[in-house]
């Protein structure tokens, strides 16, 4: 069983006693800190748009519908399964969007989308096609979510951008909203925009969710969004919820030779992770690592949350890490399960009963 010590991590970074007083005082810093991450990560967060319009369209999938947006000229499809008894609405971009999750072909493919391809696709980058049908139902779970009480409503993120170092300005928000702002960014302003349609739709209670790239944007967002009530980052690792300050994992300078356009060009950065997990406060946050993907640094998100807690009046304490691990206190959470990278049926099943606990 793989586990790690963060209370001797924790000292090694100084976070667990440097960060704890400061923290309390979240208030009057939280602008500085989002202004912080704005300049020198993420680049600025554009204006919400002039107009949205939505087109719904019944499909064959049981409670599922096909939303056809237009943003300010701009057109993406999304779609939202909705449970007899809701409790509220969780909202995601997904690697594959609704096509991995629908059981029919009723849904269209977006031939402009530029996604990351699955192994089994051979990796890389790429379009959306026919294959992907249907191969992604365990990262949005419909069923599993509906169950729980809760709606759910998800787009493809290369649809708004394409994920792509030498395309991801040939379409997408890039041509409305220009490049100032890298794709992270951009996919979190992606995702305030399912927001506007949750709200648009009368439901009260958003919840975000996010796996990797896209759990990074779902922390960005949130913690630019007071309307979103919870937020669920999923192995989001660098410019997610992991410290740049801890020595394991994935560092910026990996992340910007890998992926140029996800954030700014090198700069100075100063702040740190738990910055970000801090300003969601005093919403929900729930954080979850998995033990054999140590590319995203669990014990450095660990390490993230207790240094943030503060910020919610509460403690995380520093303790052994093991698989299997769960803990939540109040409106933090936060598991480390088993196995590599990806988010996971397991994985839902531990942020919708925080959620569930939590409203």
């Amino acid at each position: 069983m793989r586990r790690w010590r963060a209370e001797r991590l924790g000292g090694e970074v100084g976070l667990a006693t440097m960060e704890t007083q400061r923290m309390v005082s979240l208030t009057g810093r939280r602008d500085e800190w989002l202004t912080a991450f704005a300049s020198e990560l993420y680049g600025p967060v554009p204006p919400p748009p002039a107009s949205l319009s939505i087109a719904r369209e019944k499909l064959p999938d049981a409670s599922a519908e096909r939303l056809a947006l237009t943003i300010d000229g701009f057109s993406v499809d999304a779609c939202l399964w909705m449970p007899e008894n809701c409790k509220g609405i969780v909202v995601g971009l997904d690697f594959v969007g609704p096509i991995g999750t629908l059981g029919s072909d009723a849904f269209p493919l977006d031939h402009n989308a530029t996604i990351a391809l699955p192994a089994w696709r051979g990796g890389g980058t790429g379009p959306l096609d026919e294959t992907l049908r249907g191969s992604a139902m365990h990262r949005f779970p419909a069923e599993l979510v509906l169950n729980a009480g809760w709606a759910l409503l998800t787009s493809c993120y290369g649809s708004w951008v394409p994920d792509d170092p030498t395309r991801w300005t040939s379409h997408g928000l890039v041509p409305l909203l220009g490049d100032r702002t890298r794709a992270l960014g951009l996919w979190a302003w992606a995702l305030s925009r399912l927001v506007d349609v949750a709200v648009e739709l009368k439901f009260s209670r958003v919840a975000l969710a996010g796996h990797s790239r896209l759990g990074k944007a779902a922390l960005w967002a949130a913690a630019n969004d007071a309307r979103v009530a919870a937020v669920f980052g999923n192995e989001s690792g660098c410019a997610g919820a992991a410290l740049e300050s801890h020595p394991g994992g994935e560092t910026l300078a990996d992340l910007r030779e890998r992926f140029p356009h996800w954030v700014l060009p090198e700069c100075p950065i100063s702040v740190d992770q738990h910055q970000l997990l801090a300003a969601i406060a005093p919403r929900a946050l729930y954080v979850a690592a998995a033990s054999g993907d140590e590319w995203s640094d669990p014990p450095g998100q660990y390490l993230a949350l207790q240094a943030a807690a503060p910020a919610w009046g509460i403690e995380f304490a520093a303790r052994d890490l093991r698989e299997g691990m769960r803990q939540v206190s109040g409106p933090l959470g936060w598991h480390l399960r088993p196995g590599g990278h990806e988010i996971l049926p397991h994985d839902w099943r531990q942020f919708l009963t925080f959620i569930n606990s939590s409203f």
